[in-house]
């Protein structure tokens, strides 16, 4: 939640570890405040977000926090938020991060509202990318809703604007489980055997929360595709598949509740992304997607992409705008010809194959007239270039079986030495 800066804040002007100087507050939320500060060491704009001091009453609290920030300060990718530092300062924990200077998907989603269903499966596949990277240093979001994710202006390799997903807030926090009574006796039986993670008392928002989250199960990768199911729900129909003022009723809604099909709400949704939808909402999580790269593959399939991305899309247009390129040509090795000689001279036409083709650089026997036949090279040139002082020798008679092997090197060899001689042998007769 945003709000404006307490002028009494007593982290305005405090220098953080040492490190980093807080100059103003950004905003406030349930876990926390996020601050921006600079980092004197290097002199730049950073994002410090400091952790409620009563987080700290687990005392296994501070050890869990570091060793999962330190994993995610590990997390390389274009769309995650960079971890720059974390550490304790007095009664803080803080964890700095990358300053990023862009705008909500929440409020992409209520200003642009209705997204074009390809600008939708960008985006939603950016978050995609980015989960993967965190599923497989197995790292649980936990808390993925459109204010954790930024969107920012760039650039991609042709200089033109694209948008860029941030994925902010990774998952550190402990979920404490508060077991609550039904408040409606005529509620089902589930109401009072799910033990539910009440808002304010959880890393978590009900409204995007995947039922085993709410429950108090264990919890995995695939409870972030829930999450983003619902993400995905929202962008297409501009409304939450469940609604209600009162969390426990919500989280049970999760638990229990089909979703309204978005093209039920909302004609003009695109079906094959409602389907997308639809599976990645489902209650039990084996019949989710597998992973985050299954249900972004999806996505591209869906819209007949092959690979995410404005520059992907361009580069797709160029290739078909490209004229093909040319089929190798395949000839019959017994058509080939051999390479005229120079004036005066006239070697023979290569012996037929009788059947087999000869090996490429592989000398054929010679026939009984002791010519030699030259490797065969590319078509030759012209008729009419071609002068000969002498009639042609006999037609070779056919070889009845396959030339002996040879060495390609030194047939290569002998074939450079016989053109030679023939030359020389020319000039000399000019003379």
């Amino acid at each position: 939640m945003f709000g404006p800066e307490p002028a009494t804040d007593p982290l305005i002007g405090r220098l953080i570890d040492g490190k980093f100087e807080i100059e103003c507050l950004i905003g406030r939320g349930g876990m926390g405040a996020v601050y921006r500060a600079r980092q004197k060491s290097l002199r730049r704009a950073v994002a410090i977000k400091v952790l409620r001091t009563e987080l700290l009453d687990d005392p296994t609290y501070a050890a869990r926090f570091k060793r999962e920030a330190n994993a995610a300060s590990q997390l390389d990718h274009p769309n995650l938020m960079r971890v720059i530092d974390f550490g304790e300062d007095g009664d803080l924990l803080y964890i700095a991060m990358e300053l990023i200077d862009g705008r909500p998907l929440s409020a992409i989603m209520k200003d642009d509202f209705p997204l074009d269903r390809t600008r939708v499966a960008e985006l939603i596949g950016q978050l995609l990318a980015a989960l993967a990277v965190m599923h497989d240093a197995r790292i649980v979001h936990r808390d993925l809703k459109p204010e954790n994710v930024m969107v920012v202006v760039g650039r991609d390799d042709d200089g033109d604007a694209a948008e860029i997903v941030k994925l902010c807030d990774f998952g550190i926090a402990k979920q404490v489980k508060t077991q609550e009574p039904p408040k409606d006796p005529t509620q089902p039986p589930a109401t009072a055997t799910a033990t539910l993670t009440i808002a304010g008392s959880l890393v978590g928002t009900p409204d995007y929360m995947a039922p085993e989250q709410a429950k108090g199960d264990p919890l995995d990768g695939r409870s972030d595709l829930y999450s983003v199911g619902v993400i995905l729900y929202h962008m297409l129909t501009g409304q939450l598949p469940f609604k209600s003022s009162n969390s426990v009723k919500l989280l049970l809604a999760h638990i229990n509740q089909k979703p309204t099909p978005p093209t039920t709400l909302r004609a003009a949704a695109d079906p094959a992304l409602e389907a997308i939808c639809l599976r990645a909402l489902e209650k039990d999580p084996k019949a989710r997607f597998a992973d985050a790269r299954e249900m972004r593959a999806a996505l591209r399939d869906a819209l007949g992409l092959r690979e995410s991305g404005v520059l992907g899309a361009k580069r797709a247009a160029r290739a078909s705008l490209a004229p093909p390129a040319p089929r190798p040509r395949e000839e019959d090795v017994s058509t080939r010809r051999a390479p005229e000689p120079a004036s005066g001279v006239a070697l023979r036409e290569p012996m037929p194959s009788s059947g087999t083709l000869a090996s490429a650089g592989a000398l054929p026997a010679a026939p009984s007239s002791g010519t030699l036949a030259s490797p065969m090279p590319p078509a030759p040139p012209p008729a009419e270039t071609m002068v000969s002082s002498a009639p042609p020798p006999p037609q070779p008679q056919p070889v009845p079986g396959p030339a002996p092997p040879a060495n390609k090197t030194n047939t290569a060899l002998i074939a450079l030495v016989v053109v030679l001689l023939i030359v020389i042998l020319v000039l000399v007769a000019r003379r």
